[in-house]
């Protein structure tokens, strides 16, 4: 089974601990147009948020094993220039481990 890593538990996960992977687009964040997004994608558990930057993200969506919906954001790029668009389009409907880093 795939891994999807997150960096912190927040909020959106909700205790699942797999997904399924049903939509993949590209996405161009700005923190002062999609504030409400900002609000649910990075919040925290435990309290606060995740800084992101503004740039080029792959939005995720996923269902999770509890059947909540939640998305993620990745830059589009990753390291050695992977392009992360065609790799998760790749990977369409199959099932993903939830890491949580922190734990």
């Amino acid at each position: 089974m795939r891994k999807i890593s997150f960096s912190h538990n927040y909020k959106k996960l909700a205790g699942q601990t797999k997904a399924r992977l049903l939509f993949v687009t590209v996405f161009s964040y700005e923190k002062d147009k999609y504030p409400h997004l900002t609000d649910y994608d990075t919040a925290i558990l435990e309290g606060g948020e995740y800084q992101l930057k503004k740039g080029k993200y792959v939005l995720l969506l996923f269902l999770g094993d509890k059947g909540i919906l939640f998305t993620t954001l990745r830059s589009k790029i990753g390291m050695y220039g992977l392009d992360k668009e065609e790799y998760y389009k790749k990977h369409l409907n199959e099932e993903f481990q939830i890491v949580i880093k922190e734990e």
